[in-house]
């Protein structure tokens, strides 16, 4: 089962991994807890935002 949780870039829950999946530039990271996936999330949109 896989679970949006937040929108661009998308933060998935699959399985005992979180994956942060950005359609806009076909990257994606796997991380082990939703802290640090979070974390990736708000870096990819500081790229974006530069």
């Amino acid at each position: 089962m896989v679970y949006r949780a937040v929108a661009n870039p998308s933060l998935y829950h699959c399985g005992y991994r979180w994956v942060v999946v950005d359609v806009n530039y076909n990257t994606e990271s796997r991380h082990h807890t939703r802290d640090d996936a979070e974390r990736a999330a708000e870096r990819l949109n500081k790229i974006k935002a530069e």
